[in-house]
């Protein structure tokens, strides 16, 4: 028998009480990373892939993770070259190092910038590009590939998205890089490695931890239990279960246009807010913060995916001013609202916005008008409104 709306929910939401009550008793709740707010902080997981990668990592496996990492990609290379290239690729002395320097950023020649990852050995390296939420760069990989020519780049993100083309150019997926997944490909390779950590508890309970961080990460139920379970009653349901998916991104919409509007009226009258409520949340749309005495530049809090993903906020102008460009780059130097601070041509200063590093988990959409919410991006906006006000007054 057919059930309403609120019955299908209220059923569900059981359902999800029984297995976070069991969650609760059996401690799979308590997770290190978590608690060290590695999360979804972009250099904590490269720092954790960067030391697994590494033959000569803490972990005292030589080159057991990374043959096992190789394995699980090198299908993925369309190009013969770099299929070849994985299968000789020498793994026993091969180091992995984080945050690597390749020169001075150039938009006009290709040049420069800084890889997240890059395993090196005798005869050659291996590129990873880390993508946690963070939006890409103006010919990003299209600088990589110019340094490391004829060597494979990995383009790694939650879901194993594609970059954008302003970021790769004229690259061609498959033949000058691969697109790979925590969701499918990490996952897969760390529960090899536990598998082959048998014997090894500190390391295997280690990984099981990380394991579980990225099926959170990636919204991969924990328990097929719970996930069967919800689908039987969605399967009996499949009217309700559809009006409720076709509807979730209005829920979305409704709740982050009443989080502006709370924005709004905790800022001083001086402050124009503008955005479009028909485009919120999709790729490219934005919230803009400006007074009006700051000309044509404003704050960007801009999504740079689709369905309300990859929040980034900066300080943006359509025509950048040069003179301006020094003193934005001093003003804001100890400034940081994210995991890393981002360069696109047509703004001062970029971050991936940290306090919305989660916004794919529905603790962010039970939060997002609460007073802690609103009052901490308040905080933000007045620490941005204050370094432009002063800037501008400099110059």
């Amino acid at each position: 028998m057919k059930i309403s709306l609120e019955h299908l929910l209220q059923q569900v939401s059981v359902i999800q009480k029984k297995y976070d009550d069991l969650a609760e008793y059996s401690g799979e709740h308590y997770n290190i990373f978590d608690i060290l707010g590695v999360r979804s902080d972009e250099l904590s997981h490269s720092s954790i892939l960067t030391n697994l990668l590494d033959a000569k990592g803490k972990h005292g496996q030589k080159d057991t993770f990374l043959k096992m990492f190789l394995e699980q990609i090198k299908s993925r290379f369309e190009n013969p070259k770099f299929s070849e290239y994985i299968n000789s690729f020498e793994t026993k002395e091969a180091i992995a190092n984080k945050e690597v320097h390749i020169g001075g950023v150039n938009f006009e020649t290709g040049e420069g910038g800084r890889v997240d990852i890059v395993i090196s050995s005798e005869n050659g390296n291996i590129v990873i590009e880390n993508k946690i939420y963070a939006g890409d760069q103006d010919k990003q990989l299209l600088r990589y590939n110019n340094h490391y020519k004829d060597q494979p780049i990995i383009y790694l993100t939650l879901n194993g998205d594609e970059p954008s083309n302003a970021s790769k150019g004229n690259l061609v997926i498959g033949r000058d890089f691969i697109c790979c997944s925590y969701k499918d490909d990490i996952k897969n390779w760390i529960e090899k490695c536990i598998k082959e950590m048998v014997n090894k508890p500190f390391i295997r309970e280690t990984l099981n931890q990380y394991l579980i961080l990225i099926q959170s990460l990636t919204n991969q139920s924990n328990n097929n239990k719970m996930r069967e379970e919800t689908v039987n009653i969605m399967a009996k349901n499949i009217d309700s279960s559809f009006e409720i998916y076709n509807n979730f991104n209005y829920l979305k919409t409704n709740l982050f246009i009443s989080f502006i509007d709370k924005i709004k009226d905790k800022l001083s009258d001086d402050l124009i807010v503008d955005y479009n409520p028909q485009a919120i949340g999709k790729m490219h749309s934005n919230i803009a913060f400006k007074k009006r005495f700051w000309g044509n530049i404003k704050i960007l809090l801009y999504f740079n995916g689709n369905n309300f993903s990859n929040v980034i906020i900066g300080v943006h102008e359509d025509i950048i001013n040069p003179n301006l460009r020094e003193s934005f780059t001093n003003a804001f130097k100890n400034l940081n609202f994210g995991n890393k601070a981002l360069t696109y041509s047509n703004w001062y200063k970029l971050y991936s916005y940290e306090r919305f590093s989660n916004i794919n988990s529905s603790e962010f959409w039970k939060n997002i008008n609460s007073d802690g919410f609103i009052n901490s991006v308040c905080e933000d906006l007045e620490i941005l409104f204050k370094t432009i006000d002063k800037t501008i007054e400099i110059k």
